[in-house]
């Protein structure tokens, strides 16, 4: 839903104008309110809110994904103002985990599983600290390599496939062009 209202409201929140609104002069105290609501589900593990939170929660069909996608927008909302973090964004290596991410979404958990099962009693005895890092390290490395096989082999093949398929069809729908 947030992600739908910043596309809707594109233009207007990257203008020039934004900048002159109340959300943007108090800009810092909003960013860490968004970063306690990204943070919010374990405050509550840590400290729980209560039977009157959860009541109006409850009522409200608020649940904690609610608080990470609203600040999730205000994160948006903020690199888009941000010449330097968006400069970071431009990195080659968060560019190439940017365009495999649909694959690393795929393959993750199936990566994840199968390592724990064949060495997580790894992770127990002493020295689990340093048993945790390089297991750690292992699983980012299967994960960038299966992500990067399924992107190259069988996700960019289909997408190719699918705009060749579409590129033939005729549009069916015609948005912001006079059809008179």
């Amino acid at each position: 839903m947030f992600g739908v209202l910043a596309s809707c409201y594109y233009s207007e929140i990257s203008g020039a104008s934004f900048r002159q609104t109340k959300w943007f002069r108090f800009r810092y105290p909003v960013l860490v309110l968004a970063a306690i609501f990204f943070e919010i589900r374990h405050i509550d593990g840590i400290s729980p809110f209560g039977p009157t939170y959860k009541y109006l929660a409850a009522y409200l069909n608020l649940d904690f994904s609610v608080y990470a996608g609203l600040a999730c927008f205000v994160f948006l909302v903020a690199i888009l103002h941000s010449k330097k973090i968006q400069r970071i964004f431009e990195n080659r290596i968060l560019v190439f985990y940017g365009k495999i991410s649909f694959s690393i979404y795929l393959v993750h958990v199936l990566v994840m599983d199968w390592l724990y099962l064949y060495i997580g009693n790894f992770l127990s005895g002493p020295d689990y600290r340093y048993h945790f890092v390089l297991v750690t390290l292992t699983c980012t490395l299967l994960v960038t390599l299966a992500a990067t096989v399924l992107h190259y082999s069988i996700e960019l093949p289909f997408m190719r496939m699918g705009k060749r398929i579409t590129g033939r069809m005729k549009p069916s729908l015609l948005i912001g062009r006079d059809v008179n």
